[in-house]
């Protein structure tokens, strides 16, 4: 099991997220430029696999965030009042080539309603309004209320189950941990099944530091693929792994996107 696909960023990765329709292999990806505080996002096709842009949009500022995708559209949420931990306005950049699409001031994403619309929500005096927002050019209409309790379908994507000293079948995993990888003092588990195969992200006690590591197991408790992420960490990193369409996907040195297949 090899690595097929990894790109290092010049800045941080702060968050990644995977488009949430089956067979759709995009991933949007959040970087932070922590000494010029400026925010950067870009989008990495695993189909191909290609990083297919990277672009800090004119309209976004150290406080804008990734929000959700959809379609052909990545959204962004703009922190008007930084002050206030509350987001204000709505971005949509294209999946295509990263260029603003349109924008919604005032209002937030909420969720997607249909193949065409989103859920978008905005305050008026002390209530809030709903609205559906056209997803390819952001026009906005009213919303029934039946509507707006409408379901959608559950993500295509599996995140990790985290485990700390003192949790239900912490031992269990470490004891498993220890004696399948050969490793002592775990103090954090990251536990994903996506079968026939299980992945853990493990942090350890290393020279006084902590080490995070990754490791992806078999039913017969093969090792198949195992290595360091970081070294001479300070704590616990957060969002290690995500699993999609049979592709494992994390970071490495915190800008590094590495994915792997764990094909059936």
């Amino acid at each position: 099991m090899t690595e097929f696909f990894s790109h290092v960023f010049p800045y941080a990765v702060w968050r990644v997220l995977p488009h949430p329709a089956p067979g759709r292999n995009e991933w949007a990806v959040e970087l932070r430029d922590v000494p010029n505080k400026e925010t950067n996002f870009a989008l990495i096709d695993l189909a191909e696999p290609a990083l297919r842009w990277q672009t800090r949009p004119e309209a976004a500022d150290w406080w804008t965030t990734l929000t959700a995708l959809a379609d052909d559209q990545l959204f962004l949420h703009n922190y008007r009042f930084p002050d206030l931990p509350e987001p204000t306005d709505l971005l949509s950049l294209s999946t295509k080539d990263g260029l603003l699409s349109w924008a919604a001031p005032n209002h937030i994403f909420v969720k997607v309603l249909d193949e065409a619309n989103i859920v978008v929500a905005t305050r008026q005096q002390d209530k809030v309004l709903y609205k559906q927002c056209h997803l390819e050019n952001g026009r906005l209409a009213t919303l029934a209320e039946e509507e707006m309790t409408s379901t959608t379908d559950s993500p295509a994507y599996r995140v990790p189950i985290r485990y700390r000293k003192g949790d239900v079948y912490f031992e269990t995993l470490s004891s498993f941990l220890d004696k399948t990888v050969n490793t002592s003092g775990v103090t954090v588990i990251d536990y994903l099944e996506a079968s026939p195969y299980i992945a853990f992200s493990y942090y350890i006690y290393e020279k006084e530091k902590i080490a995070q590591y990754i490791v992806v197991i078999n039913r017969k408790r093969e090792i198949l693929y195992h290595t360091c992420l970081v070294e001479g960490r300070e704590g616990v990193g957060r969002d290690t792994m995500l699993f999609k369409d049979e592709t494992l996907v994390f970071l490495r040195n915190s800008n590094e996107f590495v994915g792997i297949k764990l094909s059936s």
